[in-house]
């Protein structure tokens, strides 16, 4: 998987502890592909069944998922109830995401073909 490469690579180059930044933006948007992914796989799901599959913090995937509904690539479906423990809203992946995902994984590979 990517992460365990980018992990590698981190430990390959760093110099005096000091890592280089793309890998660790290489990390950060495999963790954001993963997030659309994984919506796009289940279709219609609430935020705790994606944090339950990847280990994420839960305001950082809050953030992937408004991005992707300001993106109109999901629809966020209010669940009406208002308790602590209760899913505010569900999430529903809009065929546009899909779209989007095949796009990332292009340029992945084209990437690859680089290196």
């Amino acid at each position: 998987m990517l992460v365990g490469k980018v992990l590698i690579l981190n430990k390959m180059y760093s110099f005096n502890g000091k890592k280089w930044d793309i890998l660790e933006e290489l990390k950060r948007c495999q963790n954001v592909y993963v997030v659309y992914e994984l919506i796009w796989s289940k279709q219609r799901c609430f935020v705790s069944e994606i944090s339950q599959e990847i280990d994420i913090n839960r305001a950082t995937l809050y953030k992937y998922v408004d991005i992707c509904h300001e993106m109109n690539l999901i629809d966020k479906i209010d669940t009406g109830k208002k308790g602590r423990n209760t899913a505010k809203f569900i999430i529903v992946a809009r065929p546009q995401l899909k779209i989007f995902i095949d796009k990332c994984k292009k340029l992945v590979l084209e990437f690859c073909n680089i290196i």
